[in-house]
């Protein structure tokens, strides 16, 4: 398969592809590097990347795979990482030339986990200073003269432009849904106490959540999968039954929230260089049905606000 097509997979036909021997880990990995190296010039997604550790890593899952052992579910999947999330291999520098040169020991708990289910870790994606200050240089894949949003611009640009299927942000206002919104693609903000914050910038215990990136509602599932639980490392987190994401899915690829489905809405396609929609389909913008799970939410939330204004219009009734 050309490098065009491989990096064209999501990480769920990726790994499939992986898991069956069709495709190698180190060849995915290179496709992902020489998209990196064609388009991050103008892009700026990442601040570290190592060629050849990332093959290096590509190379050892491929063997692994040789020698008969078992494959995690993101075996041979490159991860870009936000730079606020801690990597033992990576620089972890926040941003900030206040933090340049900062060499973690540890992986952050995320990371660790990403590794165990085979996944690659390609390199650090740029964030907004602290994950809060100065933008950084990252620019929209789809017009570098806009922004990508942040604070987590390189995860969202990175994977909207295909360097990589798969990238980690955070968020504690915004930073993840923004970036996503903007770059167009998908992206899941987990509750609180789903994802360990352990080894990655604090800014607010209340509102920091790991989030990820990903070019379809599947992989979101597939990451979220893998880097969801407890972890005494982060007090926040609790015990619970091991996620089943991939199942949650409505018919016919609509969104379900808490059992109720949702018509699907028209938005633009997310290849590289697509016009929105607005725009009347200049330059070869098409239109694809996308479960829309923020109206469902929506009706959620209203129910028990509803509930509440008419139980307060009721007791001032009774005052009267």
């Amino acid at each position: 398969m050309a490098d065009d097509g491989l990096t064209a997979l999501t990480a769920t036909e990726a790994a499939a592809e992986i898991a069956r021997g069709a495709v190698s880990a180190e060849d995915y990995v290179r496709a992902c590097l020489g998209r990196v190296e064609a388009l991050d010039g103008g892009i700026k997604a990442f601040v570290h990347l190592d060629r050849g550790h990332a093959l290096a890593q590509a190379r050892a899952l491929d063997e692994r795979r040789t020698q008969g052992h078992s494959l995690g579910p993101l075996h041979g999947i490159p991860v870009a990482i936000k730079d606020i999330i801690d990597t033992a291999d990576y620089p972890t520098e926040l941003g900030s030339p206040l933090a340049a040169g900062r060499r973690p020991r540890h992986d952050a708990t995320v990371v660790a986990r990403l590794r165990a289910a085979g996944a690659v870790i390609i390199g650090k994606s740029v964030t907004t200073e602290f994950a809060y200050y100065h933008p950084g240089p990252t620019r929209n894949p789809h017009d570098h003269a806009h922004t990508p949003g942040g604070s987590s611009s390189g995860s969202a640009a990175a994977v909207a432009a295909r360097m990589v299927p798969l990238a980690l942000g955070s968020q504690t206002n915004g930073s993840v849904i923004r970036p996503a919104a903007f770059c167009g693609v998908f992206a899941v903000k987990p509750s609180h106490g789903l994802v360990s914050r352990a080894g990655v910038l604090p800014l607010s215990r209340k509102l920091d959540h790991i989030g990820a990136f990903a070019r379809s509602l599947p992989d979101l599932a597939l990451i979220l999968e893998v880097i969801a639980g407890q972890d005494p490392a982060d007090p926040d987190t609790g015990p619970f039954a091991a996620p089943d994401f991939r199942a949650v899915r409505g018919a016919r690829g609509r969104a379900r929230v808490r059992g109720r489905a949702r018509r699907p809405s028209a938005i633009v396609d997310r290849s590289l260089g697509s016009a929105p929609h607005h725009h009347g389909g200049r330059h070869g913008a098409q239109s694809r049905p996308v479960g829309r799970a923020w109206r469902a939410e929506r009706s959620v939330t209203q129910a028990p606000c509803a509930r509440q204004g008419r139980e307060r219009g009721r007791l001032s009734r009774r005052a009267g």
